[in-house]
């Protein structure tokens, strides 16, 4: 890759994605397809920026599970539910109501709940990252 000699900050960054993407492979949940095909010879033609976004999705995924993760459960049951995380379909409100024994309007009430809290701690995070 001759235009990457003279650009640091990006050979410094693919580097560094082997490490990371170890990491990553060892959670198969968040892995449809293994992370070394990114470092593969075939696939040679992903560009840094290519490279770097698929990373930041894939950090940015891992800060939704962990603070889904920080949810009571119920509200964590409910995300998972409605939205198909973790494997499940997604689901309407109605049926996530008699799975769970609840009208559809108390599930309604719990996932704003589960939402505004992750909004709570997305707003902490982008101040954390300020500093």
């Amino acid at each position: 890759m001759p235009y990457l000699e003279n650009d640091s900050p990006h050979i410094e960054k693919l580097r560094m994605l082997k490490d990371i993407f170890a990491l990553y492979y060892e959670y198969g949940e968040l892995d449809e397809e293994p992370a070394s095909k990114f470092l593969s010879e075939e696939k040679s033609y992903y560009t840094p920026e290519q490279l770097h976004q698929a990373i930041d999705l894939r950090f940015q995924i891992r800060e939704l599970y962990f603070f889904i993760s920080l949810l009571s459960a119920k509200k964590q049951l409910v995300l998972k539910l409605r939205y198909g995380l973790f494997g499940h379909k997604p689901h309407t409100l109605q049926e996530i109501g008699k799975y769970m024994s609840r009208s559809k309007e108390r599930i309604r009430q719990t996932q704003l709940q589960a939402l505004e809290t992750l909004k709570y701690f997305y707003e902490k995070l982008a101040k954390v990252k300020k500093v």
